[in-house]
């Protein structure tokens, strides 16, 4: 979304003419000055000129100097706009992260939600999806609040324009609707279309073809209707060649490929003349016309070069090398492998999903605490007016009674209402110091409660910092060894398989696949340790479970002559409980892999199921060099080398254990063990047995 420039259609010329007059005036009027540096620099800005940061320079200056706060979160605002436009995010999302602070503590909603989008899109240029969708969801949130219709469906396509990139198709569908449906109600037609087409590509990565042909095809119909928008014609029939070149209808897709070109060369439109050349490359190559597929495949390369969009360039890469490999031109297809992995960070990818799960469903809980705010409010206004008209009838009756009966009454009157003015005085008086003690009150809790907003604000900051550094580490980690790992696959092709290099290369890829797994059980334990766990708990048969573990253990207990004894399943038992899989396999996993690691050759390791009470317990014993008294208070500690080695020179790093407890915690589960030195081990583990 474009930032709203407040200048008038005024010339650049005149605007420096009426800066001139300003500054001349006595006394000087530096709200004006203010104002028209701004109006210049936005002009400036919009004709590309290099002077632009000159003027949003000293219209910031002069900012500071006045305070004038409106007109200095417009010169930040500029600032973060002029380095954006620029290619310079990094320093662009310096100034719009002033601007929002200042925005949110002068509670400007609207400068919010706007510079909550600029910030959305610098994170999404290079590629931090997980620091855009936060920005976008934000934005989102501040559309709500003011309210802004527009601005609120222009967010959420941001949103689902980030799941689509993730690959999160479902989520992304699910938004693109919100957006259709929103258009639609708003009768814009061209976001109805970019709908459309949105909604179409989702269904198209779903699978369902018929569903998106229904969607693709009416946007073109619409757009045949409404003269003048080639730009989203072009990508609907782009997106519709798309669907035909899933079912593998090369043919009838290059037709629409053809079309989509034509329109992105007429327009001169480089985003879609990016996502159509990759098409038509797609679609060349699956013909095995290798040459053609080249041609559009670098042709889109080069236009998304130019545009320095991080993601498009990602995909290029990878659909080059793709087509080289299949080329038979394997120095070229690992040229553009190593450009893919220098931009694609495959470690984040998972983390960033959760991410951004984590994000919308704070989005979510950010709405219905609103509209919970809302009631509650109204509830209090229909509290108050019952109140009111109650008083209002007490006070009808008690002039009804006076009016009815005043002879009766006049002596006792007089003198009930010198007294009732008493009584009114005083309670006025208890009323007023009731009165300022609430105030005084209020004060203080609105003083506690900026002082907890500083706080957590400080507290989040600190976490974006946190996980800044550990997506970089990751980053830093992960990325070569998949690059040595890619380089050791691509060298396998070319080497005869029964050369003795052929195992040497093996080795070193199994060495490559054993630190990658070192990494992984560092992250995992981040994650553990951010509390991110998502569970997905079914039915589990423990039995099926624990066979397929056992299998996926034959070899390694075979290389050092250990049984794995698991006993037969019964017929007349099943030992089922609601767990998440994943999570219970990692479980066994680490458990068995540590029994084999710890055993010495020629000795049985036993995996037993039994029902005890309500729970179903599961045991597993070795027969290994046990565990000491010590030793077994630092069992579920991270990073804890232990007295006993393993037998054969296996590597531990001492995350296993506490990995498995804390998955074990998470679904109500415990886990303990029983050893003595030289009596091997038994790791015991329950969990609740699922009630028939």
């Amino acid at each position: 979304m474009s930032f709203p420039l407040y200048c008038q259609n005024t010339p650049s010329d005149s605007l420096f003419y009426l800066l001139k007059q300003a500054r001349r005036k006595t006394p000087p009027d530096h709200q004006l000055q203010l104002n028209l540096l701004n109006q210049i620099g936005e002009q400036l800005l919009k004709e590309g000129s290099s002077d632009a940061l000159k003027y949003i320079r000293q219209a910031l200056v002069l900012g500071n100097k006045t305070n004038y706060r409106a007109d200095k979160l417009r010169s930040l605002i500029m600032f973060g706009l002029y380095y954006q436009h620029n290619d310079h995010p990094q320093k662009a999302i310096e100034y719009f992260n002033e601007a929002l602070n200042s925005a949110k503590k002068n509670k400007f909603h609207a400068r919010s939600a706007e510079i909550s989008s600029h910030l959305g899109e610098c994170y999404r240029s290079f590629n931090e999806v997980q620091s855009s969708i936060y920005h976008y969801f934000e934005a989102a949130s501040f559309y709500r609040k003011i309210p802004d219709d527009k601005g609120y469906i222009k967010a959420i396509n941001n949103i689902a324009g980030a799941f689509y990139d993730i690959r999160e198709y479902r989520k992304s569908l699910k938004y693109f609707k919100q957006v259709m449906e929103s258009a639609e109600k708003l009768k814009d037609d061209r976001a109805l279309m970019a709908a459309l087409n949105n909604v179409g590509s989702a269904y198209n990565e779903l699978g369902s073809y018929e569903k998106a042909l229904e969607y693709l095809k009416k946007g073109v119909k619409l757009a045949n209707e409404q003269q003048g928008k080639p730009r989203i014609k072009g990508a609907l029939l782009s997106s519709i060649g798309e669907v035909y070149l899933k079912q593998k209808e090369y043919g009838v897709a290059l037709e629409y490929f053809d079309k989509a070109w034509k329109i992105a060369r007429e327009v001169q439109y480089p985003h879609l003349m990016v996502i159509v050349g990759r098409d038509l490359a797609q679609a060349y190559a699956a013909q095995k016309n290798y040459p053609r597929a080249l041609t559009y495949g670098l042709s889109s390369l080069k236009t998304s070069q130019r545009m320095k969009d991080v993601h498009q360039m990602q995909l290029n890469y990878a659909l080059l090398s793709k087509i080289y490999k299949q080329d038979q031109d394997f120095k070229q297809a690992l040229f553009y492998y190593d450009k893919y992995h220098r931009l694609h960070d495959s470690s984040s990818h998972n983390a960033q999903i959760e991410a951004m799960r984590r994000l919308e469903l704070k989005h979510q809980n950010a709405q219905k605490e609103q509209d919970i705010k809302l009631l509650i409010q109204e509830k209090e206004m229909q509290k108050a007016r019952f109140q009111q008209k109650q008083h209002t009838i007490y006070l009808s009756i008690i002039i009804f009674l006076v009016l009815l009966i005043p002879a009766l009454l006049y002596y006792r009157y007089h003198r009930n209402k010198t007294h009732t003015r008493i009584l009114f005085e005083e309670r006025n008086k208890v009323i007023a110091l009731q009165n300022e003690k609430i105030q005084s009150q209020t004060y203080h809790l609105q003083r506690k409660n900026e002082e907890l907003n500083t706080k957590n604000q400080e507290l989040t900051d600190l976490n974006q910092e946190k996980n800044l550094l550990v997506s970089t580490l990751a980053h830093d980690l992960r990325s070569p060894v998949n690059q040595v790992k890619g380089l050791l696959q691509l060298t396998q092709l070319t080497i005869n398989p029964a050369d003795e290099t052929a195992n040497y290369l093996q080795k070193a890829l199994q060495s490559t696949d054993r630190l990658r797994d070192m990494i992984d059980r560092i992250l995992d334990l981040k994650v553990l340790e951010e509390k991110q766990l998502s569970m997905q708990l079914e039915s589990l048969d423990l039995h099926d479970v624990l066979t397929e573990v056992v299998q996926s253990f034959a070899d390694a207990a075979q290389k050092k002559s250990i049984t794995l004894y698991l006993p037969p399943a019964s017929l007349d038992a099943s030992f089922r409980a609601y767990l998440d899989k994943n999570y219970t396999l990692q479980i066994f996993e680490n458990l068995l892999s540590n029994a084999i690691k710890f055993s010495p050759a020629h000795t049985q390791v036993s995996i037993d199921l039994q029902w005890h009470q309500n729970k179903v317990r599961i045991t597993v014993q070795d027969q290994g060099p046990g565990i000491s008294t010590e030793d077994q208070t630092r069992l579920f500690r991270k990073f804890q080398q232990l007295s006993a080695r393993p037998t054969a020179g296996e590597t531990s790093i001492g995350l296993g254990l506490s990995i498995v407890k804390k998955f074990v915690d998470a679904m109500q589960g415990e886990i303990w063990c029983k050893s003595a030195p030289n009596e091997g081990c038994s790791f015991i583990v329950e969990f609740d047995r699922e009630l028939s």
